[in-house]
């Protein structure tokens, strides 16, 4: 079992590629044995599989240390970006058609025929939540919670028992807690305010330039309330023109929801 699984992460890291115009096309099916699998290639994300949780877990443990020791920095972005990307177009599907021509500034361009779209990313995290990432990428859905506390502990030293540990559906999750709240929201409208600065003079380029922020994951943001407050924030400090900012993040229940402001 154990070698028929690593093989089969084996050839899900190596298939990892940005050569698609659209994840239709990036759509990917493996073969391993009794196992199957099937991803996208630019985002990595899983669909659908035949592993058992147990197997899955194995899967994951062999594809996080294959990826982490063979994938360089810059790839590791570009997969992150995809996926944040393939979460917009899940709540976005108009967007789904166009073709997607990755850049670096900004870092989408998406086209509608020659109708074009930009798209900057950014993560509206603080640096604590770089520990939780790790803490979560090292942990397995099958240990129990004390039990990844513990690990935490002793690789990352008693800063990890800040966080609230938990599972969503059985999913394991991890939260930052309720410390600073108001000023991680100053922090994060500006994060988007620098995004905006930067393609100020650019985005009259296209005909719908967007500032997509990803809030999924380490920052307690998860009522439209929170969002609302950081598009006040911004509206306080700068008037914003010809732009949209949207922000993905998810409720208590691990739902992905979002919430968009247009400024015209």
């Amino acid at each position: 079992m154990e070698r028929l699984l690593n093989i089969l992460a084996e050839k899900y890291i190596k298939s990892v590629s940005f050569d698609f115009d659209n994840f239709d096309q990036s759509l990917c099916s493996l073969n391993v044995g009794k196992y199957i699998l099937e991803f996208d290639r630019m985002s990595m994300l899983v669909f659908n599989h035949n592993l058992s949780k147990k197997e899955y877990n194995l899967f994951a443990k062999f594809s996080r240390e294959i990826y982490n020791k063979t994938v360089t920095y810059e790839v590791k972005k570009r997969v992150k970006e995809y996926g944040i990307l393939f979460a917009f177009f899940s709540i976005f599907s108009e967007y789904k058609s166009f073709r997607i021509e990755a850049k670096t500034n900004p870092d989408f361009i998406l086209y509608d025929n020659d109708t074009p779209y930009g798209i900057e990313i950014t993560e509206l995290t603080d640096p604590s939540d770089k520990i939780l990432t790790r803490i979560l990428d090292e942990s397995t859905d099958d240990s129990c919670i004390e039990d990844i506390i513990n690990a935490a502990i002793n690789k990352h030293g008693l800063k990890a028992k800040i966080y609230k540990y938990f599972r969503i559906n059985g999913v394991l999750s991890i939260a930052s807690p309720l410390i600073d709240i108001i000023a991680r929201k100053e922090n994060f409208a500006s994060q988007i305010l620098r995004k905006y600065k930067k393609y100020q003079d650019m985005i009259s380029e296209f005909n719908e330039f967007i500032i997509l922020c990803d809030a999924r994951l380490g920052i307690e943001l998860d009522k439209s309330d929170d969002i609302e407050e950081i598009y006040d924030i911004i509206d306080s400090k700068m008037l914003l023109n010809k732009v949209c900012v949207v922000v993905l993040y998810t409720d208590d229940s691990g739902n992905l929801m979002y919430e968009i402001r247009r400024w015209d």
